[in-house]
């Protein structure tokens, strides 16, 4: 069986702080800033409980009590539990490429958006990029000084996506003058040059 994103974190949430109840497992991973680490939601940690539950990677604590629901019923994990999220963790896909994010998929299809509407969405993306950064530079701040390992795994991958948000909004001028700038507009896009002023195509050999 494959396990998703969301069993995995389930698993990690129970492995490393015991037993707890599906709704405790959701407010630790709210505490923990989830969203900003994984695409998982409330309902999926529920489905995700159930689903290890069925296929002996948790079990349940209170079995006396079996009409329960997920959010309240208290599952601790066993011992298969720790092999089947190190097996997961081995995986290539953690390492492939990410999808692509909404802004770059607007990016690609906002030559067909006029000037306005791109100086508009360049301008949200900055004021966005520029709220979260700060966001998450307050969330440093707070992890500063805080001892233990995963405190530091959280400052380190904080610092990783306040960088990677400064390259954006760094990058934000060069892809307004991509989208708007009368001198690039006048050159027809061709697919044998495979864009904009560069080739694709190898260079020719020199004649010997």
């Amino acid at each position: 069986m494959t396990l998703t994103t969301s069993d995995l974190v389930v698993l990690a949430v129970l492995l490393r702080a015991g037993p707890m109840h599906g709704y405790e497992v959701w407010r630790r991973l709210e505490e923990s800033d989830v969203r900003d680490w994984a695409r998982i939601s409330r309902p999926q940690v529920y489905y995700s409980l159930r689903k290890l539950a069925e296929t002996d990677h948790l079990e349940r604590t209170d079995e006396a009590e079996p009409s329960k629901g997920p959010e309240r019923a208290t599952f601790r994990a066993t011992p298969t539990a720790i092999q089947a999220l190190k097996k997961a963790l081995r995986s290539e896909r953690w390492t492939e490429r990410t999808p692509p994010a909404p802004f770059v998929t607007w990016c690609a299809l906002a030559l067909n958006a006029d000037a306005k509407a791109i100086e508009r969405q360049l301008s949200r993306r900055r004021d966005r990029l520029s709220a979260e950064i700060a966001r998450e530079e307050a969330t440093f701040a707070a992890l500063a000084g805080v001892p233990g390992r995963d405190a530091a795994v959280g400052r380190a991958l904080v610092r990783m996506a306040v960088n990677q948000m400064k390259a954006e909004a760094a990058a934000l001028d060069g892809i307004s003058e991509a989208l708007l700038s009368p001198e690039i507009a006048a050159k027809p896009w061709s697919i044998a040059t495979g864009g904009l002023g560069k080739s694709r195509r190898p260079a020719p050999r020199a004649a010997r």
